[in-house]
């Protein structure tokens, strides 16, 4: 159980009672509804993503609902979804989660889109003592705060190529690429903050597994010419050419080496969900290999859903489009809710903030458990390789 202590126990006890009092005299008509609250993109820059999100919350909150809602302590409360588009701001984001908390009485919130974001958010949280369960926020930023409130979903991004790298000796020796001395590394990242991220992580992982550093490079902004690279890679000729500049990074560089004509065993390209790999280069993309967060195709299960693929089903025949992962984690968020609220047998916020914490689930989305920064200790990347123009789960 995460404990924080950082707030005196009698000022958490009032806080605590006045939202719930509060809460539930506000809502005196809706007395057997459990509201979550969040900021969403609809607008700005975001306004993609925001809109899977959105959808993966409806969907979760509906389905929870046609399912007879969450059962606390032998009642049943219908699940509702209240939110405000924050459009893309982080400011509007922040002012959102306390008008949520402070006018709408809403004790438990979902999380916005992006690292940026859920960092103006989770201080508000922190401050109302309410929980705030991510689905769409990787940064490894959020975690090194300690938040006692704050829970993601996902995998932060110091893990993106954990999983991978894990598995390299076995995928270069079915590769038939058997060498003397370590495995070399190649890296080539973008400047933004999430890549950066991504490169310490992949550093770290490189240290720990012995790998050797070859070649640790700056992709220009935008990613558009790669040659400066290629020519270095083509050169040293490393085992593992990883790659992380977001969407169109991934599409630029799957192109280039294709063009390029670069042998290399494992090019590995981080957004390869985001970007669709496969729809926007083609044959290039053959052979890569890919982190990503969820696919339908993963052999997860839980209560509600049931399977990936069922839910990825259910979700595509509501919505008219196959569900991408922010859409996928996002519901992974509202189950989460819904678990923790059972066991806690009480809509009381102290109360379930400690049984979020204590979450041990197997889901469609993966396994959650909760380390003590409020990261998901229980959940790997999957790692798929594209092979006749489709994903293939080669980890878990």
């Amino acid at each position: 159980m995460r404990r924080c202590l950082s707030w005196a126990v009698v000022l958490v006890a009032i806080a605590s009672a006045f939202l719930s009092a509060a809460a539930l005299s506000g809502n005196a008509a809706k007395a057997e509804v459990i509201v979550l609250g969040a900021p969403i993109s609809l607008s700005g820059s975001y306004a993609k993503n925001g809109a899977f999100m959105r959808d993966g919350y409806k969907f979760a909150v509906q389905s929870i609902n046609r399912a007879g809602g969450v059962v606390v302590r032998g009642k049943p409360y219908k699940l509702e979804l209240k939110f405000y588009d924050d459009r893309s701001r982080p400011d509007l984001s922040a002012a959102i989660a306390e008008k949520l908390i402070e006018q709408d009485r809403v004790r438990f919130l979902l999380g916005p889109y992006s690292t940026d974001l859920t960092e103006a958010v989770a201080p508000v949280a922190e401050r109302y003592r309410v929980p705030l369960i991510s689905g769409n926020a990787a940064g490894r930023s959020l975690y090194d705060k300690h938040y006692c409130c704050f829970f993601a979903v996902l995998s932060s991004t110091d893990r993106y190529f954990t999983a991978l790298f894990a598995s390299a000796k076995r995928i270069l020796k079915t590769e038939k690429r058997s060498h003397s001395g370590p495995i070399t590394l190649a890296i080539a990242t973008r400047g933004d903050r999430f890549s950066q991220d991504v490169r310490a992580s992949v550093l770290a992982d490189a240290e720990k597994n012995g790998m050797r550093l070859v070649l640790d490079d700056r992709l220009p902004d935008p990613p558009t010419d790669l040659s400066s690279t290629l020519a270095r890679v083509r050169v040293l000729k490393p085992d593992i050419m990883v790659v992380s500049g977001r969407e169109r990074g991934a599409i630029e560089a799957v192109n280039q080496f294709d063009a390029a004509d670069i042998d290399v065993p494992i090019l590995a390209v981080s957004h390869c969900d985001s970007s669709k790999i496969i729809e926007q280069t083609g044959k290039a993309a053959e052979g890569i290999y890919c982190p990503m967060q969820w696919i339908k195709s993963a052999a997860y299960r839980g209560k509600w859903f049931g399977s990936a693929a069922n839910f990825a089903r259910h979700f595509e025949q509501k919505y008219g489009y196959e569900p991408p992962y922010h859409a996928a984690q996002s519901a992974a968020a509202v189950v989460v809710y819904a678990d923790a609220l059972e066991r806690a047998e009480s809509i009381e916020t102290e109360e379930v903030l400690d049984k979020v914490g204590d979450t041990k689930l197997d889901t469609f989305y993966g396994p959650v458990a909760f380390g003590p920064s409020g990261e998901n200790i229980a959940k790997e990347m999957v790692v798929t390789r594209v092979v006749g123009g489709r994903h293939v789960v080669i980890q878990p």
